[in-house]
């Protein structure tokens, strides 16, 4: 069974890892790539420190939102869900429940640090061929 990028999104999350373990049963797998972290896609208080610190040293050009259409001066460490909206919503869940109920054969864990600066939002400002654009990631922070 394949779940792209869902999982954070489902209410009922028990309810539906229940339904395919039951699917699977003992011989099936479960393949899943998803967005864990706090809900609401939110920052873990870790992750937040040094996004912020960092952010303080950006130019304005890599701070603009393309999603809304502004420069964002300061990180906004924005709740997804917050407006009774269903984005991240389990997010911060998903991890718990899957090793409750799977066996994990393997697991990669890549984000809340670098997803801000390659999603949506601010991605599209960064090039990598550009060494202004690469060099803030030298700083101390990350030493």
């Amino acid at each position: 069974m394949l779940a792209n990028y869902i999982l954070h999104h489902i209410v009922e999350l028990e309810s539906l890892l229940e339904g395919v373990a039951a699917a699977i049963g003992s011989s099936g797998v479960l393949i899943t790539a998803d967005m864990i972290g706090r809900n609401g896609h939110m920052r873990w208080p870790e992750a937040l420190g040094i996004i912020t610190a960092l952010w303080g040293t950006l130019p304005e050009k890599l701070k603009y939102n393309h999603q809304l259409r502004v420069t964002d001066h300061a990180f906004n460490n924005w709740d997804c869900c917050r407006d009774g909206g269903f984005e991240g919503v389990r997010a911060q869940d998903i991890l718990p429940l899957l090793v409750n109920r799977f066996h994990i054969e393997k697991f990669l864990a890549a984000g809340n640090l670098t997803d801000v600066f390659c999603d949506r939002l601010y991605g599209p400002n960064f090039d990598p061929g550009v060494p202004a654009h690469t060099q803030w990631w030298r700083t101390p922070l990350f030493r």
